[in-house]
């Protein structure tokens, strides 16, 4: 996940934008993912509903605890609880 889920640098649409895909393919050498990835909220909702399944949670640039509006479930989805 990046700051944006759905763009990439510069604002480039992750799902629509095939010729900046490419470009960025190109120079990382590998393929991206073709759809966009979770925002924070949706993160939180994968860890409840089973559909993320990580045992690591690497956050930079904000405290989740400080921008969820639930911060008991926030709380207790990040302890591994």
């Amino acid at each position: 996940m990046g700051a944006i889920p759905n763009k990439l640098t510069g604002f480039q649409d992750i799902e629509t934008d095939l010729a900046a895909r490419a470009r960025f393919e190109a120079v990382y050498g590998a393929p991206l993912p073709p759809r966009k990835g979770w925002h924070l909220s949706q993160m939180f909702e994968a860890m409840e509903d089973g559909q993320a399944h990580h045992t690591a949670c690497y956050v930079i640039g904000e405290n989740p605890l400080r921008s969820e509006a639930d911060t008991g479930r926030a709380r207790k989805l990040l302890s591994g609880r």
